[in-house]
C-alpha cells in the first residue's frame, strides 16, 4: 500500500511478494548462480495467481508462472507486444500446464533489482497495453483513429475504451455480490462526481447506474443484477503529457482495488462505531439496574406496628 500525505490509501501496482521472493533468492544465491529449491503459490486480485519455482535439476533458474484469465482477450489488444518487447528473454515458447504465461529467469544475468521490478509489474503491463496504445494516439493527434476496446478485467466486470478526437474516454462496470458492499459502492462512486467540482485539474468524471448511452451500442458489454453502475474518466492530452501517461495508467488500474479497499475500511470503521455505541448504551443499562444487595438490607430493618385492640 502506498499512502499519500492526504491519507488516501492506493494499492502499489507490483505484486510486492514476487518482488521480494526473487530479491532475497537472488541475492543468496551460492556463487552467484545457484538457487535454493522453491515452489511457492501466490494469488493475486482480479483472480490472477502466480507459481514461482526453482527445481533441483536446474538451480541457476527461476520459473515464474502466472494465471490469468483475461490474457487471451489482451493479446490483440497490445498485450503480445508488450511480452515480446519488454518480456522477451524471459517469456518461455510454451506456458506450463495449467498457467497462462511462464517466465525464467536465470540467475547471474541483469540487474536483479530491474528483474524483480519488471517480473512484479507483469500483470499491471499486461492490462496497460491497450491503454498504452491509445494514450500515445491521443499524444500524437490521431487517436479518432483507435477503435473502442473492450475486456474483462474480472469474471463479470469490464474496462471499455473509447478513444475520441481529443480525448480517450475509460469506462469501468463495477460489480459488488454482497448488498452492504453494493449500497457503500453507489455511494462512494458518486462521491466521485461530486469531488470533481473541488478539483479543477482532474479528468472529467460521471457515474451511470445503468449502461452509459455513448456506449451503449457497443458489442460485449454486461450488465448484470450485481453491476452497481459505470464510473467513467475522460483523459484529455493535458492530463498524460510531460511524462504522466504511465502513472496515470497505474492510477485507473488500480481503481477497483482502491474501490474495494476503502469499502471494507468503512465497513470496519462503521463497525468499530457501532460497538462502541453498543458498549455505551450498556453501561447506561447496567447502572439503571437496583442493587439486590441493598433491597435485602432494606427489607431487613423494616418494622410493621400493630395496634392493640
Amino acid at each position: 500500500m502506498n499512502k499519500n500525505a492526504k491519507g488516501y490509501v492506493f494499492t502499489e501496482p507490483q505484486h510486492p511478494i514476487v518482488e521480494n521472493v526473487i530479491l532475497e533468492r537472488f541475492s543468496n544465491a551460492k556463487n552467484g548462480t545457484t538457487l535454493d529449491p522453491l515452489d511457492i503459490k501466490i494469488s493475486d486480485f482480479d483472480d490472477c495467481s502466480y507459481q514461482m519455482k526453482v527445481d533441483k535439476s536446474s538451480p541457476s533458474v527461476m520459473q515464474v508462472n502466472m494465471v490469468m484469465p483475461n490474457l487471451n482477450e489482451l493479446k490483440p489488444l497490445g498485450a503480445n507486444r508488450i511480452l515480446q518487447k519488454t518480456y522477451g528473454p524471459y517469456v518461455m515458447s510454451t506456458p506450463v500446464k495449467g498457467y497462462d504465461i511462464s517466465l525464467e529467469i536465470s540467475a547471474g544475468k541483469g540487474n536483479i533489482q530491474e528483474v524483480a521490478e519488471l517480473i512484479s509489474n507483469l500483470k499491471r503491463n499486461i492490462l496497460a497495453a491497450p491503454l498504452e496504445d491509445s494514450f500515445d494516439a491521443l499524444l500524437a493527434g490521431n487517436s479518432g483513429k483507435i477503435k473502442p476496446m473492450v475486456f474483462n478485467t474480472r469474471k463479470n466486470e469490464q474496462l471499455v475504451i473509447q478513444p475520441q478526437d481529443d480525448r480517450v474516454n475509460v469506462y469501468f462496470s463495477l460489480v459488488f455480490e454482497e448488498e452492504t458492499d453494493a449500497a457503500l459502492a453507489d455511494i462512494f462512486l458518486q462521491e466521485f462526481t461530486e469531488a470533481k467540482r473541488q478539483v479543477g485539474s482532474a479528468p472529467s468524471c460521471k457515474y451511470d447506474r445503468d449502461i452509459p448511452q455513448m456506449i451503449r451500442k457497443m458489442k460485449g458489454i454486461k450488465c448484470g443484477k450485481s453491476t452497481v453502475g459505470f464510473l467513467m474518466f475522460s483523459i484529455l492530452k493535458t492530463h498524460i503529457d510531460n511524462g504522466n501517461r504511465d502513472r496515470v495508467i497505474t492510477l485507473l488500474l488500480s481503481l477497483r482495488s482502491y474501490v474495494h479497499y476503502h469499502i471494507k475500511a468503512s465497513k470496519a470503521h462503521l463497525h468499530t462505531r457501532m460497538r462502541k455505541k453498543v458498549s455505551e448504551l450498556l453501561l447506561v443499562l447496567n447502572q439503571a439496574k437496583p442493587n439486590p444487595k441493598e433491597e435485602k438490607k432494606k427489607k431487613k430493618f423494616r418494622t410493621t406496628n400493630i395496634e392493640k385492640s
